[in-house]
């Protein structure tokens, strides 16, 4: 089945566009097209024009319009619902030449709202951002004119798109207005609604993947797992003949009962009595998720009551039995392949294992009037829209149907139709993840479908064969290697992946926030920020005195627990230090940076006057919890409170990024540079070999420009032909060197 995309104009030069639920579920993953493909899909295109609705065709003069008003008439507003599933089939018709920052998503609006105000309708009925219908009853806004009916039996699915059109207009000026009142309206303005064309490109560009990698990897993984289990087994068979490794239980009776192994660990759990809680209020790290109070560093006890056989408990007793090592092993094994291998292999389908074409040629070809050839993916698969009720009075559906006109003609085509299909080469595939702009309270992006923004970055260390095959080569003197599961996403042809990621940038936020002087001191002008905050918390003044790596190691340990409000166990643990030395260090941290614990405070206490926190865009959260009578409610929203100001302000610096790096760098290479993937405070670029040594330099000063802070905003770059392969960006690189 083919799907409806909507547009309106009304007489205020502003268009409204609305895809479908429809358009979401187009055919079964076996059928799904290459997102390159995805407008072959799309039928109808539905204008509104004051109080009268049009329908064209979408190949023969929807989209041509569509990309004339964005690309000729400046000024005009597109307004959309779900702008992501818009604009991806018009990346794919313009061959991925489309940039445009006049398309405001109502969904987006009605996200920042929601999280701007915990009472607000918006906020209580999560299905506002999910179906255009349900937002709308949610939005109480006055209409000059009459509106169709939200709710109609048996109602015909363009009748419903032309219904649910005639409402964007109204919900966008009734949302705008409520983003001006809360303060809201710049950081929408000039940041949220300006990233959605951003989204749809690293969606249309996907993440290419050697799939040869991909099932030796697999196939490692499960041969060393079989001999970890074996391994297991054959130490407790005698007692436990049908042992599973894959059970908790029965490795806890193994670890406690047969092996002894708890003799290794020392219990010093304490239940918390009432002068401790007490204690707890007046801690000064407790906004930071420190307990003044001692925990286990021994015994952990699960919710159910029973020893844990967690990872932190099973590196403690590693040290003096190989056992649990053998399940830690074997659980990071099958994470990885369930998590990972299996997610990736999940989304690649038969008929989009054929090879990799160039996109970046195809598009140069684009612009010069060339036709390409196209791979076979999924489609842009978001939140489906659903049926929403509504009760309100309005038109009759006829009445609008009468108002409904088919339009047929067409413009001068701005697009590229595809004309062949590609050679099936089951050695490559390309993953087309969705990233979601509302996907987390704290304004960070997140990635499902599949998630590549929690890829494993630390290596498999696995046992080799004799004679085993790895990269194609014989391995026979090393039976031990690491395998890197980044290693399957590999280069397009005739191009490197390109890394560049924010070094520290939550620290540097918060110095900035903060005011710090001695944490900006620390933070400038140096090439290791953990070591120059190691050496003020330490008493390393005289250059002589060397920073050690387990100093190192704590500062940085220390940083991350403020950062993140750590608990206390979790952040003993991190530090692998007993509770009370890793509070020695947290209150070493305090009183060497004391402005740090004030703006904590400060953040906190306005907070609770206000019910919110603001990032430094603007944005803003409800915490109400703030305000609970209950410790442990109120505790954690303070944490909620500090992580959002710091890490959101981070996610705000890095959408500034994004857009700078889309002005200076992907427009000015159109083809030769291609974003693929924006991981937390690091984008991924594919970037033309013969193009590097002029793309990094704008690379780096695009993202080290985005906003103006009181210490250096530092980026690391990288490359390599894979993931797994990334070698920092070098002076013999500059030079041509290499």
């Amino acid at each position: 089945m083919q799907s409806n995309l909507s547009l309106s104009v009304n007489s205020r030069t502003r268009a409204s566009i609305l895809p479908t639920a429809e358009q979401l579920e187009i055919g079964d993953k076996q059928s799904n097209p290459s997102p390159w493909r995805v407008h072959e899909f799309v039928r109808d295109v539905v204008l509104r024009w004051k109080d009268k609705a049009y329908v064209m065709d979408a190949s023969s003069i929807g989209f041509d319009f569509i990309l004339c008003v964005l690309r000729e008439l400046v000024g005009v507003e597109l307004i959309t619902f779900n702008a992501p599933a818009l604009l991806l089939p018009l990346l794919s018709y313009s061959q991925g030449t489309l940039s445009t920052k006049c398309v405001s998503d109502v969904r987006v609006m009605a996200w920042m709202i929601s999280l701007s105000d915990s009472s607000n309708e918006l906020a209580q009925d999560g299905d506002a951002i999910t179906d255009i219908r349900v937002l709308a009853q949610n939005c109480r806004f006055r209409s000059t004119t009459s509106l169709p009916s939200l709710s109609a039996p048996n109602e015909d699915p363009l009748q419903r798109l032309v219904n649910e059109v005639f409402f964007l207009a109204p919900v966008y000026r009734a949302l705008y207005g409520q983003l001006g009142s809360r303060g809201l309206l710049q950081a929408f303005l000039r940041q949220e609604k300006r990233i959605s064309i951003l989204i749809a490109g690293m969606k249309l560009n996907g993440m290419r993947v050697d799939m040869k990698k991909v099932l030796q990897f697999k196939q490692m993984c499960c041969a060393n797992m079989k001999k970890w289990n074996q391994l297991a087994t054959d130490m407790v068979k005698s007692q436990m003949p049908e042992f599973n490794i894959q059970s908790p239980d029965q490795c806890r009776q193994a670890i406690f009962e047969i092996l002894d192994l708890g003799k290794y660990l020392i219990s010093r759990t304490i239940t918390p009595t009432s002068d401790m809680q007490e204690q707890e209020q007046q801690n000064p790290l407790s906004c930071l998720g420190v307990s003044a109070q001692p925990a286990s560093s021994g015994f952990v006890i699960t919710k159910g009551g029973k020893l844990s056989t967690n990872e932190e408990t099973l590196r403690i007793l590693a040290e003096h039995h190989q056992f649990p090592q053998l399940i830690i092993n074997y659980r990071k094994a099958a994470k990885i392949l369930q998590t990972y291998v299996d997610g990736v292999l999940a989304y690649l389908y038969p008929s989009q294992c054929a090879a990799d074409k160039d996109i970046a040629e195809r598009q140069v070809g684009a612009n010069q009037g060339g036709e390409k050839e196209e791979e076979a993916e999924d489609i842009f698969v978001d939140n489906a829209l659903t049926n929403g009720a509504g009760e309100e009075e309005a038109l009759p559906n006829s009445q609008v149907q009468q108002d409904t006109c088919r339009v047929s003609g067409g413009l001068s085509s701005t697009g590229k139709k595809i004309t062949s299909a590609p050679s099936e080469d089951f050695d490559y595939g390309v993953l087309h993840p969705n990233f979601l702009q509302e996907g987390t309270d704290t304004g960070r992006m997140s990635c499902v479908e599949p998630n590549l923004q929690n890829l494993p970055r630390s290596a498999l260390h696995i046992d080799l064969d004799e004679g085993t095959l790895l990269n194609g080569e014989r391995s026979i003197s090393e039976l031990e290697t690491d395998l890197e599961f980044r290693r399957c996403f590999v280069a397009p042809p005739g191009c490197v992946l390109l890394t560049a990621d924010y070094e520290q940038i939550e620290l540097r936020v918060l110095a900035h926030l903060c005011g710090d002087e001695a944490l900006i001191d620390a933070l400038t002008g140096t090439t290791d920020i953990h070591q120059s905050i190691a050496r003020v918390i330490f008493h390393k003044g005289e250059k002589k005195d060397v920073v050690t790596a387990e100093e190192r190691n704590l500062a940085k340990r220390v940083v991350f627990g403020t950062l993140y409000g750590a608990g206390p166990r979790t952040l003993a643990a991190q530090m692998n230090v007993d509770v009370e030395r890793a509070l020695q260090i947290a209150g070493l941290l305090r009183s060497y940076f004391p402005t740090l614990h004030e703006y904590q405070r400060r953040v906190i206490d306005q907070g609770r006057v206000d019910g919110f926190v603001r990032t430094i865009s603007g944005r803003i959260r409800a915490l109400p919890e703030l305000n609970s009578t209950v410790i442990g409610k109120r505790a954690y929203a303070e944490r909620q409170a500090f992580n959002t100001v710091i890490q959101g302000s981070a996610a705000d610096i890095m959408k500034l990024s994004m857009l700078a790096v889309e002005e200076e760098v992907l427009r000015g290479f159109p083809g030769e540079v291609r974003l693929l993937s924006q991981i937390h405070d690091e984008m991924v670029f594919a970037v033309k070999l013969e193009r590097l040594r002029e793309v990094v330099p704008r690379i780096t000063h695009a993202m080290t420009h985005a906003m103006s802070l009181l210490v250096p905003i530092c980026v690391n770059v990288k490359i390599g032909p894979s993931l797994g392969e990334l070698k920092p960006w070098s002076i013999e690189h500059e030079l041509g060197i290499q």
